[in-house]
């Protein structure tokens, strides 16, 4: 199966369908998925069979990830044993926020915005992933 990347569905879904692009909004999670790989074949790795998935809050990841990269799919993951976490990251934000300027979508928004919070941190780190749409984003113009 080919790798589908992020780009490939959603707006561009909709633009293909005759959408105007201006009445787009795509929405970022602000949540983490959690999936056990039970192929055998190794601890996580594209294509592998996996299972029991659900949705955990930010502050759920592991502090002992080893965390990747997919330039393709411009996603963060990152791995535990055989447990694969997929989450927002400043980057991946990042390259969401550009890719909705770059297709001339309405914006971006959030859901699940609490489970960005971590309530163990300090205070003023306790909302990486909206500081990292606000820094994305920019200065509002008025």
């Amino acid at each position: 199966v080919n790798q589908e990347t992020w780009d490939v569905r959603g707006a561009r879904e909709w633009k293909a369908a005759g959408v105007d692009s201006s009445r787009i909004v795509t929405l970022i999670p602000f949540e983490a998925i959690k999936m056990t790989d039970i192929s055998g074949n190794s601890s996580v790795a594209i294509g592998n069979d996996g299972r029991g998935s659900e949705w955990i809050g930010l502050r759920d990841l592991p502090r002992d990830l080893i965390v990747h990269w997919d330039d393709l799919a411009k996603a963060n993951w990152g791995e535990k044993g055989n447990v694969f976490y997929s989450y927002e990251n400043e980057r991946s934000i990042r390259e969401k926020v550009q890719y909705a300027r770059d297709e001339h979508l309405r914006g971006v928004g959030v859901w699940e915005l609490w489970r960005g919070w971590l309530p163990g941190e300090s205070p003023g780190n306790r909302d990486p992933l909206l500081k990292a749409l606000k820094s994305a984003i920019g200065p509002q113009r008025q």
